[in-house]
């Protein structure tokens, strides 16, 4: 996906993939400690989707290379698209990283028909 002009040019989305566990796990380890830490490391391998299907697709912003943002988006219906678990890592907020997540999936949801 292009950057657009409001967004900072380095955050590149694409498919998150089985080799970025260990980035997502760094950057996820820091979230609600006192509640037994974020689910996100625990379900990570189960979320990736195969080649083959259309129902869902996770996505990992990278700034410069690093791992710095993660969702995943959920066909629920032929008309309803669900998007869950917007991490980004807290060296990249406020820095156009979840925009950048939320503009990939909402494409991504379009292109399979969601209005919803």
């Amino acid at each position: 996906m292009p950057p657009d002009s409001d967004a900072d040019p380095s955050v590149e989305i694409r498919r998150a993939t089985h080799d970025d566990y260990e980035a997502v796990a760094d950057f996820t380890s820091d979230i609600w400690p006192d509640r037994g830490g974020d689910y996100i490391p625990r379900i990570y391998h189960d979320w990736l989707e195969d080649d083959d299907e259309t129902d869902r697709k996770t996505f990992l912003a990278e700034v410069d290379g690093e791992a710095a943002g993660i969702v995943q988006g959920v066909l629920l219906s032929p008309d309803e698209a669900w998007f869950q678990g917007m991490r980004v890592a807290a060296d990249h907020r406020r820095q156009g990283v979840s925009r950048r997540l939320n503009e990939a999936t909402f494409e991504w949801g379009r292109e399979r028909g969601a209005t919803i």
